[in-house]
């Protein structure tokens, strides 16, 4: 155990008492959840549908094709999860403002460890439908003391994420303020082993200084899903968090300057190390000058390093999960905190004003609306009615396909998907007769093809 991990009294030997969550034998560490006999029932019914599905698949094999069952999820969409991550972009508002670069990777590395942080919920999101979009512009921070957000983080941060892409499957997604900008381009390959499920998350992701030209690139670890099959499904990262900060961004001469590692330690026996980050920041001559300790799931802490490598300060908080998040857990049966409730939440009657919703929006799937009611039997009806009709639409050519972002390459010449803009202009526009309507368009086609149930109340939205 090394340095970081025994100053905060993280991780620990296979020897020390075992740390499992109720009715967890010592090889399933996962999260418990308390679920009625019908929830149960279903969870059971869906495990063994997925089961079967999954058999023929070889170990190795990528299965984000494969349609699961309506059980596995959760009422969010691949593109919520995106806005999600930002809970606490409010870090890079602040990093905008730090003279010190070595200060200023710390808030970006703070903010990309903070996205981990809602990750541990098993029910899957949602994959979106092509041209499908999701916005978000209520950003409020996590309160930490002597550390105000600026004016204009909090009236100008806009998020916006669409589908560009099905086939691969690829979601783009861009937060900004006038302070900084993060750009995520997501491109998801998985590899099936048996009772677990490796997420490799691909794509170029990147965040962005405009006012001092100077972005910080990253590659991310990997997502794994244990329990697929048997036992309790349960979720950790493995890997490296590697981030570069890169100085003359918009320029020819553009160079790696500072650096920063941070491990995401695998889970082990008796949960030894489970949620357990550590790592270093380096300054442009490669030499250690920061420590990072902490948990994924809770908060992150920076130690100064001496010429030696060895603490020589004391530690300091860099970033913590909300409090509401916490005590919002219990009251739901998906476990998802006040943040991404208050995403997904909205008023279906709203037609002008800040609360107009475009149609392309993924708060109105039909789908997903009635999984969040727990109408399991209507959901999978309307995910397949919806998903049969983007086919015909795709198949025909009649599919109008992404509008807000598109593919080109980026400043380092990467292969990428970029905001093109115009989305909120006419979001703002009464009607939103140049607002995209894939949604709208698939609900048509579906509403026209016959039902296989007659007893089916479908879902208007």
């Amino acid at each position: 155990m090394s340095w970081f991990t025994s100053l905060l009294g993280f991780g620990g030997s296979s020897e020390e008492k075992p740390e499992k969550p109720p009715g967890a034998t010592e090889a399933d560490v996962g999260e418990q959840i308390d679920l009625s006999s019908d929830d149960i029932s279903q969870v059971d019914e869906d495990r063994r549908e997925a089961a079967s599905s999954l058999w023929s698949f070889r170990s190795g094999m990528d299965i984000m094709n494969l349609r699961l069952p309506i059980g596995y999820f959760e009422p969010t969409t691949i593109l919520v999860r995106q806005a999600e991550a930002c809970e606490s972009v409010h870090l890079l508002d602040q990093a905008a403002f730090i003279r010190d670069p070595m200060n200023r990777l710390l808030n970006v590395v703070a903010f990309l460890v903070s996205t981990y942080s809602s990750t541990e919920r098993v029910g899957k999101p949602m994959d979106p439908f092509l041209g499908e979009t999701f916005e978000f512009r209520n950003f409020r921070p996590v309160p930490r003391e002597g550390v105000a957000p600026t004016a204009e983080f909090l009236s100008n941060t806009r998020f916006l994420a669409e589908q560009v892409s099905i086939d691969p499957p690829i979601s783009a997604s861009v937060c900004y303020s006038p302070n900084f900008v993060f750009r995520q381009d997501s491109r998801v390959r998985t590899r099936f082993w048996g009772n677990k499920v490796d997420i490799h998350i691909e794509g170029k992701n990147v965040v962005l200084f405009p006012a001092l030209d100077e972005a910080y690139t990253f590659s991310v670890p990997v997502d794994v899903v244990h329990n697929v099959l048997v036992g309790s499904l349960w979720i950790d990262h493995a890997g490296d968090l590697a981030v570069q900060r890169v100085v003359n961004w918009s320029k020819p001469d553009r160079s790696v300057a500072e650096t920063a590692l941070v491990t995401f330690k695998a889970c082990g026996w008796f949960n030894s190390n489970r949620y357990v980050v550590e790592g270093l920041l380096k300054d442009a001559a490669g030499t250690a000058r920061i420590g990072v300790l902490g948990k994924w799931n809770e908060s992150l802490n920076s130690v100064p390093l001496g010429p030696d490598g060895q603490p020589c300060g004391m530690l300091q908080e860099v970033w913590h999960v909300s409090s509401a998040r916490a005590a919002a857990y219990e009251d739901n049966i998906h476990r998802m905190g006040q943040f991404v409730r208050e995403l997904i939440a909205f008023n279906p009657d709203a037609r002008t004003g800040d609360e107009l919703i475009p149609p392309s929006d993924s708060r109105w799937r039909a789908d997903r609306r009635a999984f969040e009611r727990r109408d399991n039997h209507n959901a999978s009806l309307e995910r397949a009615k919806l998903y049969d009709a983007q086919a015909q639409l795709v198949q025909s050519g009649a599919h109008p396909g992404p509008r807000f972002f598109v593919r080109g390459t980026d400043e380092q010449g990467t292969d990428t998907w970029l905001f093109r803009g115009g989305y909120w202009e006419a979001r703002s526009a009464v009607p939103l007769v140049t607002c995209p309507d894939p949604l709208v368009a698939a609900r048509a086609a579906a509403a026209t093809t016959p039902s296989s149930s007659t007893t089916t109340t479908t879902t208007t939205s």
